[in-house]
């Protein structure tokens, strides 16, 4: 089956999908979504899912997951390495770029983590070394959601998303 034959049924559904999600409440969102197939796989037993991409540099890459970020390897060698977080709950996989598997372009994915203390985190990722594109603030004007971001070393974009701190109430309820 060539991939347009395929792909055309899949793109009018999702286009049909993304008409059906401008409702703004909870009923007409469990509406629109009636008939959506249920998940279509049943997970294994190690992990769940891991996004990879290709590097020219893996030793930096590496160097930025385990050293700064903290995360810990699964997998580690010269062409590759597989990380993950202390709970397991996300990996991911960097791979030396070669001559059948050229570097991924930078642009062509981001990576996202929401966390709990945005100011706290980016003050102590700066105390590892980590230089920041976008220091911590608010993702649109009057947001409750703020955000900083920084690159891979291979130039990935990687924003941390976070709730703002919540302002304490004064003395006598003002």
């Amino acid at each position: 089956m060539s991939t347009e034959a395929t792909t055309s049924p899949i793109r009018e559904k999702g286009a049909a999908r993304i008409a059906a999600a401008a409702p703004h409440t909870r009923e007409a969102w469990q509406k629109a979504m009636e008939g959506k197939p249920d998940f279509a796989f049943t997970w294994g037993d190690c992990w769940k899912q891991c996004t990879e991409y290709t590097v020219n540099d893996i030793e930096a890459e590496i160097g930025l997951f385990t050293d700064v970020l903290g995360l810990s390897p699964m997998i580690l060698d010269s062409d590759r390495g597989m990380f993950t977080t202390p709970d397991n709950a996300f990996y991911l996989t960097v791979v030396a770029a070669n001559a059948e598997r050229p570097a991924t372009v930078p642009g062509s994915i981001a990576i996202e983590f929401m966390i709990n203390d945005l100011p706290e985190t980016t003050a102590e990722l700066e105390r590892r070394g980590l230089t920041f594109d976008e220091q911590p603030g608010p993702c649109a004007p009057g947001s409750p959601l703020h955000t900083a971001v920084f690159r891979t070393p291979h130039g990935v974009r990687v924003t941390l998303w976070a709730m703002a701190p919540v302002a304490e109430e004064t003395a006598g309820g003002q």
